[in-house]
């Protein structure tokens, strides 16, 4: 038995409730690689919807795994067996991005989800997204979305999005 098996018995039962797609981010979020703290993100493997090989999907899910720590494009084509200009051509042929801007956008969409939806100062999303401080965090974000993430916590909506669907 084991945790295996609770991780099994769990996708069985939203294979039967929900539909493929969600049975599917479902079991990618039961394989952990390490037991998750109240400060780590939540794998949620929508970003990139258009990642099917095996090996995009655990690198994507390494990437989440590790937001606050990031871990090197090289260290997680090695973990996955691959070269680091391997794992670059599939990210390139499958998702139409590299292995750093992927990482990247799964950073600014965790910082988005903290500016919405909770009180911490702009210093400690930018720690907990992997940003060396601040004033670099605001830069790239604002380069990234468009607003500073003091806007968008103010409104909640990145620009060129109609009200209230920010983050779908």
């Amino acid at each position: 038995a084991g945790g295996a098996g609770a991780a099994d018995l769990a996708s069985h039962f939203v294979s039967k409730l929900a539909d493929d797609r969600a049975a599917e981010k479902a079991a990618r979020i039961l394989v952990l690689d390490r037991i998750r703290t109240d400060r780590d993100v939540q794998p949620n493997g929508d970003l990139f919807p258009t990642a099917v090989s095996r090996h995009i999907r655990r690198a994507l899910l390494m990437m989440e795994s590790n937001i606050q720590e990031k871990t090197s494009v090289s260290d997680i084509a090695k973990k996955l067996g691959i070269s680091r200009r391997q794992l670059e051509r599939l990210f390139s042929e499958e998702i139409q991005t590299s292995p750093v801007a992927a990482y990247l956008a799964l950073r600014l969409r965790y910082a988005g989800t903290l500016l919405a939806n909770t009180d911490l100062q702009i210093s400690e999303i930018a720690y907990r997204c992997g940003f060396q401080n601040a004033g670099h965090f605001s830069r790239v974000y604002r380069q990234n979305v468009g607003i500073p993430p003091s806007t968008f916590r103010k409104t909640g909506t990145p620009p060129g999005t109609a009200m209230g669907t920010a983050g779908s």
